[in-house]
């Protein structure tokens, strides 16, 4: 096959106007005008709220181009549009091509007729979707339910119209991003030309997968133009291959994985290719000879699909992150005549795993599993909510799709979930998540709105579905496909609760034609397509959900014994955090906490005299409704009073890793009840105060440090309620531990009182309270206001983990004026000496506080007595503790950190951007921690060792009024 891309020479310009200008392909109108100066920066101050005329126009794109020889030559070309945003007609030449509604399906069209060889004019028209939509609302003659479409920002009053596109939903605004209804050719545009025959798709179709063997099909559609037929069809990877002499058995239009199922009893025979100088490896086979219930395929031009059977032995199996290496395959599929030349070829990468969500009624009746099951082991799924990257998506570089992939995997995350008001991300994103093993729970694209129920709606949608499940399904990281994000919960058909209250704005019969369009969309056709298109894989209606029973046990109402969870009444109820103690369900697929993002972000975007809560700015920037608000009464609850703006920004990252960190931990000490923790949310798409760990420009929070300590695959959590104790040993890793749980009482000056240690044995995957004592017993004499307690975790001689208890609440926590020292570290494990540690948890330290049962790789913690500090471990004395870093990325810029007081919240600034080991931490006097720095980078990897610039610490004692 041969390829043309059309991404350059493009033009653009309003349909009213006259003037042409350069436009960007992939792009969208919005950055067309940015770049051109015609519009200001759309992200700063209240500029949102000045460009919404954009929408309300068409759009002209245009660009010229000869066609190439290889193009020339070709039987067949096509031009394919990977994505149009939205309305668009698309002329070729003056003849109209493509007319498209939809942003998330692919277009192609039949060009060779309309192709001259210099000179051709590929000319698009954008329509508004503003004006598109609305008559659609009138027609309908009812409107429907969109809380988080601001129609008002865009002047449309209360006429809601996002329901009628097949758009990005956050598009027209949400509770964390701002309106810009984009039009444009956000994806590839290209020629693509064939002679003979071209394989338009494969799915490497997974029947069976064990530590033994894989048993695979290759479901293969290709297109024939009817002037020549291969001979064969061979499959190869990297140790083996299958041939198959054409014709094949056929397994229908699409390759849907139809046909017969295959089964070990009907494999192929799998064997050892002859060694080369080496011996066998895992997933080496044979070529096969045999074959299984083959039918002709036809020899006319058209599109075929047939099935192709073979297995791998001893496969590499795929993992996600903690549970072993995310494995790759490269399986190349060609059509080749009789003398073996190749007439056509595709490549697919995949993985090879068995994954299972387990839904299974508890042994005393009253509840069910939910669970994924990976390779037979079930998984407790750490992670969090993806949204786009971005409000304008084309400026979403594969750099920001990694340092967010990787910042989740840097965080102990294995699950993302793609959240259903944005987008069917684009392919690298998947990639990435399958070569850092982070499984995807993949909403399909609607969220929080009941959508129309006519039939073009519907085909429009199952059209969609299927290009995308085409698309996506060979990603071994994919695990369950979504129907929707929160309208079954919303709508609550079934029993008297009002849901969201959607229900009470139509008549009996208008509220059952609604609820007919539902069932027909998300009951019915996207379960239909995913069987089809992607057999085996799983499918959920609706998040959340209880169960999937057409009746009143269907809606996840509060917090259930059944299916997934989305608990809000903290933040949205104004509830204390200490509800999350309570309200724990079997998969807590969302829940959250405001914060904003850093000052030096927030100054992007606001000049100083909007540097204050209830700015026009400020508020510009804070999309739910009183979230400002909000924010400081929690920070008045649990906090003292910040002594400047500033100081609040930061106070507010604190505060969001506080509480979000508590649901965190409460989440995996309920481990294997609760089977799933995914906050909202990991980035934002534009700069904002919202519920993101990340800000816009990837800038950590204090919540993803946090999160990359409380998702620790081995870790310790301390429960404390009714003045008892109780230590919990979380282990997440696919084998058994052993190792000590160490628990040290001190005072705030650094003294400890006293110790003692647990012996520690975890079987695989297994979660265990480990030892309870009541906090009369912990304190002895000690007061509350005055004590510590920190637990300290080994596993074989190795630190994994640390908890700190305070007895006080965090307003009554003894601040004072301190000094934090920020020094350079030298030799062994220092900025000086490239060694050290490297790779797995077990060399990942993370910043605990310890003093011994020390590894190899922890030697520069100092022992009570050792160097400086002096005194013995119970004897009264203040004993200097060094806590070694998070090597697992490699050796860095290190540096040491201590205070001469207790300090809360001590967060670490660099010049440069990257990240820290670790930040936002507790430190008493006579610590050490031990710090790298590591900055972002456009190279093979996303973070490496790099000078910080100037580095400099500030605590809570710096933020607050003393």
């Amino acid at each position: 096959m041969h390829t043309q891309l059309l991404l350059e020479g493009w033009t653009f310009k309003a349909s009213d106007e006259e003037t042409w200008f350069p436009a960007k392909v992939p792009g969208t109108v919005h950055g067309d005008l940015l770049r051109n100066g015609i519009i200001p920066n759309p992200f700063y101050g209240t500029n949102e709220k000045d460009l919404q005329w954009i929408d309300k126009k068409d759009w002209e794109y245009r660009t010229f181009f000869d066609l190439d020889d290889s193009l020339s030559s070709c039987n067949r070309t096509d031009i394919v549009f990977d994505g149009l945003d939205t309305y668009a007609d698309v002329y070729l030449n003056g003849r109209l091509i493509v007319r498209a509604d939809n942003m998330f399906r692919t277009w192609r069209a039949d060009v060779k007729g309309f192709l001259r060889k210099e000179d051709n004019e590929l000319f698009i028209r954008f329509r508004s979707p503003v004006k598109e939509d609305l008559p659609k609302l009138e027609k309908l003659g009812l409107s429907l339910p969109a809380g988080n479409d601001d129609s008002a920002l865009g002047g449309l009053g209360d006429r809601k119209i996002s329901m009628f596109a097949r758009k990005a939903p956050y598009h027209y605004g949400w509770d964390w991003g701002p309106r810009f209804v984009t039009s444009g050719i956000w994806r590839e545009v290209r020629l693509e030309g064939f002679s003979g025959v071209r394989i338009s798709d494969v799915f490497i179709r997974q029947n069976e997968v064990t530590a033994q063997h894989a048993l695979l099909t290759a479901d293969i559609e290709a297109e024939l133009d009817g002037s020549v037929m291969p001979a064969k069809v061979r499959v190869r990877w990297d140790y083996g291959e299958a041939c198959r002499e054409w014709p094949l058995r056929q397994t229908g239009a699409g390759a849907a994985g139809g046909g017969k199922p295959f089964t070990a009893e009907h494999a192929c025979a799998v064997g050892e290719l002859a060694a080369v100088g080496r011996g066998l490896e895992p997933g080496r086979a044979f070529a096969c000879e045999t074959s299984s219930a083959y039918e002709s395929a036809p020899a006319a031009a058209g599109t075929v699909s047939f099935g192709l059977d073979f297995a791998v032995p001893q496969p590499r199996l795929w993992w996600c992150r903690g549970l072993g290496e995310p494995n790759l395959y490269t399986f190349r599929v060609s059509l080749e005549d009789r003398n073996g030349n190749v007439l056509a070829e595709r490549h697919v990468r995949t993985g090879l795993r068995f994954v299972r969500l387990a839904i299974e009624p508890d042994a005393d009746g009253q509840g069910s599993s939910f669970r994924f099951e990976l390779n037979g082991v079930p998984v407790f799924a750490k992670g969090a909510n993806h949204i786009p990257n971005d409000s304008f998506l084309t400026e979403v570089t594969r750099q920001r799709y990694r340092h967010e992939i990787a910042s989740a995997a840097d965080a102990n995350m294995n699950m993302l979930r793609v959240w259903g008001g944005g987008i069917y991300e684009q392919d690298v994103f998947y990639e990435l998540c399958d070569e850092y093993g982070i499984m995807v729970w993949q909403d399909f694209m609607f969220a929080c709105s009941i959508y129309p129920g006519d039939e073009a709606f519907l085909e429009n949608v199952r059209r969609e579905a299927v290009d995308n499940l085409k698309r996506l399904r060979n990603h071994p990281s994919i695990v369950l496909w979504c129907g929707n994000n929160e309208i079954d919960v919303a709508w609550v058909h079934y029993g008297e609760h009002p849901g969201w209250g959607w229900k009470d704005l139509y008549t009996k019969e208008q509220e059952e034609m609604l609820w007919e369009g539902y069932g027909a969309l998300f009951h019915r056709i996207l379960p239909e397509e995913v069987a089809k298109h992607a057999p085996g894989a799983a499918y959920w209606p609706s998040s959340p959900m209880a169960m999937w029973t057409e009746d009143e046990r269907q809606h996840a109402v509060g917090v259930q014994r059944h299916g997934d969870v989305h608990y809000w009444n903290v933040w949205h109820n104004a509830e204390p955090f200490e509800h999350y103690d309570d309200n724990v369900g079997r998969f807590m697929s969302e829940y959250g906490f405001q914060s904003f993002p850093e000052p030096r972000t927030v100054e992007g975007y606001a000049p100083e005299e909007q540097m204050a809560l209830e700015s026009d700015v400020m508020l510009a920037h804070q999309k739910n409704g009183h979230g400002n608000r909000l924010i400081k009464s929690y920070m008045d609850r649990y906090m003292r009073e910040p002594k400047d703006f500033r100081s609040f920004l930061l106070m507010s990252q604190a505060l969001q890793a506080e509480g979000v960190g508590r649901a965190m931990e409460v989440h995996r000490r309920n481990k294997p009840y609760c089977m799933g923790s995914l906050y909202w949310q990991i980035n934002d798409c534009w700069p904002v105060a919202s519920w993101s760990s990340m800000d816009y420009h990837g800038r950590w929070k204090a919540l993803h440090y946090a999160a990359k300590r409380l998702y620790r695959d081995t870790a310790v959590a301390v429960e404390q309620a009714d003045g008892v104790l109780r230590f919990h040993v979380i282990h997440d890793r696919n084998v058994p531990a052993c190792g000590e749980l160490r628990i040290r009482l001190a005072d705030y000056a650094g003294k400890e009182h006293k110790s003692w240690t647990i012996p520690v044995i975890m079987a695989a995957g297994e979660r265990a309270v480990v030892h309870v004592a009541t906090e009369a017993d912990v304190l002895g004499g000690l007061a509350r206001e005055q004590a510590v307690l920190i637990a300290d975790l080994t596993v074989d001689g190795s630190w994994r983990d640390e908890k700190r208890v305070y007895f006080v609440d965090g307003k009554s926590l003894p601040l004072e004026p301190v000094t934090i020292r920020v020094e350079p570290v030298q030799g062994e494990g220092g900025a000086q000496n490239p060694g050290g540690a490297q790779g797995g948890e077990g060399a990942q330290n993370h910043g605990g506080i310890r003093k011994d049962g020390l590894s190899r790789g922890d030697d520069s913690v100092r022992r009570p007595g050792a160097a400086r500090g002096g005194g013995a471990a119970n004897g009264g004395s203040t004993a200097e503790r060094v806590a070694p870093c998070d090597e697992g990325a490699g050796p860095g810029y290190a540096f040491a950190v201590t205070a001469d007081k207790f300090a809360r919240h001590v967060r670490l600034f660099a010049e440069a951007e990257g990240i820290f080991s670790d930040n936002d931490f507790d430190l008493l006097p006579g610590e050490t921690k031990i710090v790298r720095f590591f900055a972002r980078s456009d190279g093979e990897t996303a973070f490496v060792p790099a000078s910080p610039g100037r580095v400099w610490a500030e605590s809570m004692a710096d933020w607050v009024k003393l």
